[in-house]
């Protein structure tokens, strides 16, 4: 093993840089400069005078590597990729838009942001922004060549665009719909067995808790776990429906990632080990994210320095973060948590009218929007399909089967505070030691799990995720009924999820597997059991009393290649051979070869086959015995059980018949031993007289894998690599670090390569695929962290130049010469009034009082309140409401009354600017139609707006204080009353 190698369109183009009637603000330019080294393998190490310039220029860089690969990745989120890739792509914008925020949502969560938080966001947005306009002057050269072929352009970027792929893409991750598949597994073995059978096999299949399941966090838990549930929830019989509808659905998308070249497996791994178990006696960290191989990568590798932070690592593309890294201080890593955060409800439909379900015993109206989805048609042109979509109190609808008045709902424990769980993610970044850490992990509602290791010599472990508290008599493996006694009763405090510092064992390893004992995974418990590929770490650490970093990339060299059912089913498969051997020279020379073989698929010497026979021999004999084993009893439902009993984490159920275990359900009466030997002789009679009787003759050509062209996400975001290398079950990205006391020193690789351009005529950027190799080969590059090794690494040094202007948003229905373009440019640039989806501002269109109650808030960046003080205000509404109502701004009709939705007037505008920026007369102003014994308050707030020129009234000598107030009109008063009081 080697660790280091020294190593249509001009139109359109003319429209989008040359608009018609829309103009840009001159604001005040803002000068910065920052500097960008590229090291060898085209990695950009940023260096900025301060942290707005630093994510300007961090956004900047990522839009110039990897510009279609986001602009993919935005479609794919906010459900707009059929209208570049056509109909196949109907059924994912659906479930994209199913599943979205909407903008609004998304602007009351990042108004609750610090102001820090919001300020990163826009500039990381706006660095975006500021490449694409740049590459929009020059398309031939920096518009990469999937725009010239799909025949669009790139747009601009905002915080919404951000965060909207930060959920999604993250949602994508968390979500599941398991619940429905247990539900149909259970109903078709009551169909066929009965209850009281079908229960047993239900709970082998899903149990409810292995305590012999690995672990991560150390317990003395004596915990025998629980086999049976006594819940008392029933099955609809729609359940089967829905949850094949539900299912094929998400087939349907995961077949179409396949097609397009990639396996749908998530996963993650990472080893962190403490000074009394490192050989140089500092704290080592190794991570290895699986988020698929795809070209360019999923993941983007940036070192980030200014005078108030230095990092390094990979973060997922269009993040405004680092992910898997190291700053001077302390190193970090994630995997994903698989907590049970989600939920299906199955709700009850009135039965005359399918959009109202029962709830806290009174029907309710589901929401309604219905949405337009643009589909392009092979001829170039678009059509519009309409599409309604329903939520209930807890969540969107996922299946409504109205021949049985049933539908099923998903709830999100961490649904409406994704983009806190965005700003915890930055925050660790600029976290300075453990206890901030941990601080920052409080505030991630996701499930995940972080690491840390510092130069301190603490190691750390956090099982993050907003954790439900459940109604004890449901049973959380199938779906919940809806009707309100069994809806959540809050969340779980952070301080109950599993988390360590410290662990006396000396390390940590992670496979995704189980946190802590009984700890619970719900309808995914099966993923958690005795059988888990975790062992393969923990084996690996327990063999050496220290380690160092070469000896954890040997220990995950091995986890990667190898044959996973071999920890456990091996040892089985050679006593039983063993027990019969004596009669038989076969079962001895079998035996022979199993204990040499290293339980891996490898191919050292690269002559295109396995360097093990005998490991043909074993996944063959697995296969086979595995179906054997289960088909009489399941195989009218293999589809469905194949993926618990034989599954990417282990095979517990198996190896728990196989091993003559004790379980709910008797799953075999014939011999176990004999089954087992079955499955020998088929196998040894097909690889004997199909390649002969020496084992070396079996070797099998390896596996092979190629970097796809298609996301997780399920959208194509580039061309992929058509360059196929060994199958691997390894990280997408893997890096090595020791944090010594003057920072980390290692390695990494992050293939397939850094930047993702493709030049106009096919030529791909020599960092497209540079670190194929590297990776093939399990070699590395040196993990560049201090300015001199990078420096000395360094290619190329260019100075970026942020002529920084406010953010300009123009908007296709404000035109320049609109009397309040200056106001609605400027009120928008500050995302205080913001447009609609389709890039109109609709400046005729009457404002609300909610919408006042937002604008002010924002404005003048008021803390948003708990609670809800009238009946008629929405949760989403109430924020804002009731910080101005606290600030003495504005006030309702009555105690309980606010009018959210009525039409804001004349006289209610200045009444508000006059109370929000204490604004005083400073002259009598003579308007006809008011008059000081109408209303004393109202007049003098009239006055002041006169007689400080925000409003001088109508040509008539009018007010017209009753009159409905348009956006235009309301952006003016405000843009006025601000550049007045000198707000910046």
């Amino acid at each position: 093993m080697k660790l280091f190698k020294i190593l249509i369109f001009g139109v359109l183009l003319v429209s989008l840089l040359f608009p018609q009637n829309i103009g840009f603000a001159n604001e005040k330019e803002r000068a910065g400069e920052v500097e960008i080294i590229r090291d060898e393998y085209g990695v950009p190490h940023i260096y900025a005078q301060n942290k707005l310039d630093l994510y300007e220029a961090y956004g900047y860089v990522m839009a110039k590597d990897r510009l279609f690969q986001l602009e993919m990745f935005r479609r794919a989120n906010e459900g707009t990729a059929s209208e570049i890739l056509g109909e196949k792509f109907i059924t994912r914008d659906e479930q994209s838009r199913r599943d979205a925020s909407n903008d609004e949502e998304i602007g009351d969560m990042l108004d609750r942001l610090s102001k820090n938080d919001k300020e990163l966001i826009n500039k990381f947005a706006e660095g975006m922004s500021l490449y694409v306009e740049e590459a929009l002057k020059d398309p031939d050269n920096k518009i990469t060549k999937e725009f010239h072929d799909y025949g669009f352009l790139p747009q601009k970027w905002d915080a919404t665009d951000i965060i909207r792929v930060y959920m999604a893409t993250l949602s994508f991750f968390m979500d599941s719909h398991q619940e429905l598949t247990n539900a149909e597994i259970l109903k078709s073995l009551e169909s066929e067995y009965g209850k009281e059978q079908a229960a047993k096999m239900f709970d082998d299949l899903v149990w409810l808790d292995d305590p012999e399941a690995p672990i991560t966090v150390e317990s003395n838990d004596g915990k025998d776990g629980k086999t049976s549930s006594n819940a008392e929830q029933h099955l609809s019989l729609a359940v089967v429906d829905s949850a094949k509808q539900v299912r094929e659905d998400r087939e349907n998308f995961i077949s179409l990632t396949e097609e397009l070249g990639l396996p749908l497996k998530i996963g993650s791994n990472t080893v962190v080990v403490g000074p009394d178990k490192s050989k140089t006696g500092n704290a080592l960290l190794f991570s290895g994210p699986q988020v698929g191989f795809i070209a360019p990568g999923y993941l983007y590798e940036v070192g980030l320095h200014s005078p108030e932070i230095n990092i390094e690592g990979s973060g997922f593309i269009g993040f405004p973060f680092i992910m898997f890294g190291s700053t001077d201080k302390f190193s970090f890593s994630s995997t994903a948590g698989y907590g049970n955060i989600v939920d299906i409800f199955e709700e009850k439909l009135h039965p005359d009218d399918p959009t109202k379900y029962f709830h806290n015993n009174e029907w309710k109206n589901m929401d309604k929007r219905t949405e337009t989805i643009k589909v392009r048609q092979e001829n170039g042109e678009m059509r519009e399909i309409k599409k309604d979509f329903y939520k209930t109190v807890h969540g969107p609808v996922i299946s409504l089967d109205i021949e049985n008045n049933i539908a099923y709902s998903k709830a999100w424990a961490f649904r409406n505070t994704e983009v806190e769980s965005m700003a915890a993610y930055m925050k660790m970044n600029w976290a300075k030691n453990i206890e901030d850490f941990k601080q920052a992990a409080s505030g991630f509602s996701m499930s995940i799990n972080w690491y840390y290791a510092d130069t301190a010599g603490d190691i750390g472990y956090i099982h993050l995720g907003r954790i439900p508290e459940r109604n004890k008599k449901i049973d959380q493996r199938l779906p919940t009924p809806g009707t309100g006694e069994y809806d959540w009763t809050g969340f779980q405090p952070f301080e109950k999820n599993p988390q360590m510092i410290n662990p006396s064992s000396g390390y940590i390893a992670n496979w995704n597997n189980k946190p802590t004992a009984g700890w619970s995974n719900g309808e995914n418990n099966f993923v958690w059991g005795k059988d888990n590929r975790v062992q393969q770490y923990i084996n690996g650490l327990e063999s050496k009393d220290k380690l160092t970093l070469e000896d954890i990339n040997d220990i995950n060299y091995a986890a990667s290649f190898a044959q996973l059912r071999s920890h456990y089913f091996k040892p089985l498969l050679i006593k039983t051979l063993e027990s019969h051997s004596r009669n038989n020279k076969d079962y001895t020379y079998l035996i022979e070869e199993l204990k040499k073989w290293n339980n891996l698929e490898e191919d050292k010497d690269k002559d295109g086959y396995y360097d093990a026979g005998i490991a043909t021999f074993f996944t063959e004999w697995w296969k086979i015995t595995h179906e054997n084993l289960f088909d009489e009893k399941l195989g009218e439902m293999w589809d469905l059980t194949k993926p618990i009993t034989d599954q990417k984490m282990g095979a517990t159920l198996a190896y728990k018949v196989l091993n003559k275990e004790e379980t709910n359900y008797n799953w075999i009466t014939d011999d176990v031993e004999q089954l087992m030997l079955d499955g020998v002789e088929e196998v040894l009679l097909k690889l004997q007289s199909e390649k002969g009787m020496e084992v070396e003759k079996w070797r099998s050509p390896i596996r092979t894998m190629t970097f796809g062209s298609t996301s997780l996400i399920g959208v194509p975001h580039s061309y992929g690599s058509d360059r196929p290398i060994i199958e691997m079950n390894r990280g997408s990205e893997n890096h090595y670090l020791e944090m010594k006391p003057e920072g980390p020193e290692g390695f990494n690789v992050t293939p397939p390569g850094q930047i993702g351009y493709i030049q106009k005529d096919g030529t791909i950027d020599q960092h497209y695929e540079d670190q194929i190799s590297l990776y093939e080969n399990w070699e590395f590059k040196k993990f560049l962290f201090n300015k001199n090794d990078i420096e000395q690494a360094a290619v190329s040094s260019k100075t970026l130049k942020l002529n920084t202007k406010e953010k300009t948003v123009s908007f296709t229905d404000v035109s320049k010469e609109h009397s309040n373009y200056s106001a609605i440019e400027y009120l928008s640039n500050k995302n205080i009034f913001k447009g609609y989806n389709n890039n109109e501002f609709r400046p005729e269109k009457l404002v609300t009082r909610s919408q006042a109650a937002i604008i002010i808030t924002r404005a003048l960046n008021l803390n948003l309140e708990d609670g809800i003080s009238f009946e008629d205000v929405a949760s989403t509404q109430s924020p804002y409401i009731e910080a101005v109502r606290k600030a003495g701004i504005m006030n309702g009709y009555s105690a309980t009354r606010f009018g959210p939705n009525d039409q804001l007037t004349r006289g209610q505008m200045a009444l508000i600017l006059s109370r929000a920026f204490k604004l005083e007369k400073t002259a009598k102003v003579v308007f006809s139609d008011i008059t000081k014994d109408k209303d004393e308050e109202k007049y003098d707030a009239i006055q002041s707006l006169g007689s400080l020129n925000i409003s001088l009234g109508y040509l008539d000598g009018t007010f017209r204080s009753s009159k409905p107030l348009t956006r235009g009109q309301a952006s003016e008063l405000l843009f006025r009353t601000m550049k007045l009081k000198g707000s910046n």
